[in-house]
């Protein structure tokens, strides 16, 4: 009787295991894959979201503090300058009545810089804050941020919220710029210093800096003494002792109240020699306050050189140039 031969299960041949082990290392490879790529998703959606950030961040960069430099960069090549005659439609920001001719007149200033990019049905509540002449906020008007967030980025939106939070800023500063409003010139520098001639002597009294008319002034009070013994000039003048130069910046200054063409002023006085003292005032058109003015005596006599007095108005100082 011959053998019978039992084959083995197939679970418990060879090739199963090998097959099962094949299947089993794929499994693994594509858990790998699958975790390779959702980690690369992460880091796309990470990346993302800090280019978004950046994004916000960048989009409330200044375009400028001035009103007219922000039109001008949200509408580009449409942008005309209100205040010139160059024709066609203009955006304008008005910065002659303080209150833009009511409320309703800068309203529309606004739907005019907005409605380039997007076709408003009202008003928007918007930020906006008018300056006057002297940059100074006189009026705001205020939009929620959502109403412009649902225009579309292609019709200007980074551009009209970057507009938006310039003017942000400028409400924060519109304080200090109430605080910090520019006061005229008007200041008066004493002095007693003093310069020396054989015939007479000029003591510096006063300096008084002040606006006028659109000028910068200055009033330079001065004494001036005869010091002649000589009989035969027993009284002069002070043009007859001396002349006298003003300079700032390099140039010769006028004399702009009439004080050496007046000969009514007091610098045509007549003053006995011998120790008697008399007033001179004078008024020149400055340059500015930051530059020295300087104030040249040029004696009449061969035998005194030329002196003076260095006034700084900044200092607030006069001294003499000898």
């Amino acid at each position: 009787m011959s053998e019978e031969i039992v084959k083995k299960p197939f679970y418990k041949r060879w090739w199963f295991f090998v097959i099962i082990g094949i299947l089993i290392i794929g499994a693994i490879g594509n858990e790998d894959e699958e975790s390779a790529s959702q980690e690369e998703e992460n880091e796309e959606e990470v990346n993302a979201e800090a280019l978004e950030d950046e994004d916000e961040s960048e989009e409330y960069d200044l375009i400028s503090n001035d009103p007219l430099d922000i039109a001008e960069e949200i509408l580009g090549d449409d942008y005309k300058d209100g205040s010139s005659d160059d024709g066609g439609t203009s955006v304008k920001i008005d910065y002659g009545d303080p209150f833009f001719s009511g409320q309703r007149g800068f309203e529309r200033d606004i739907e005019n810089i907005l409605e380039q990019y997007h076709h408003l049905d009202e008003t928007p509540d918007s930020a906006f804050y008018l300056l006057d002449d002297n940059e100074d906020i006189v009026f705001s008007y205020e939009f929620a941020a959502e109403d412009v967030e649902e225009m579309d980025e292609d019709e200007g939106i980074d551009d009209i919220q970057s507009f938006a939070a310039t003017y942000y800023e400028r409400e924060e500063e519109g304080e200090d710029d109430e605080d910090s409003v520019e006061e005229p010139i008007d200041l008066t520098i004493e002095s007693d210093e003093s310069i020396f001639f054989m015939s007479f002597s000029v003591e510096a009294d006063e300096v008084h800096v002040y606006e006028e008319d659109d000028q910068l002034l200055m009033d330079f009070r001065f004494y001036w003494t005869n010091n002649l013994l000589s009989d035969e000039n027993d009284e002069a003048t002070f043009l007859m002792a001396s002349g006298i130069d003003v300079h700032q910046s390099g140039e010769l200054l006028d004399e702009v109240a009439g004080g050496y063409s007046d000969t009514n002023s007091n610098v045509y006085r007549e003053v006995p020699s011998g120790g008697a003292r008399a007033t001179v005032d004078s008024t020149y058109e400055l340059k500015n306050v930051e530059d020295v003015v300087e104030i040249s005596f040029i004696p009449r006599s061969e035998y005194d050189e030329n002196q003076g007095f260095i006034i700084d108005i900044e200092d607030e100082t006069i001294t003499t140039n000898d």
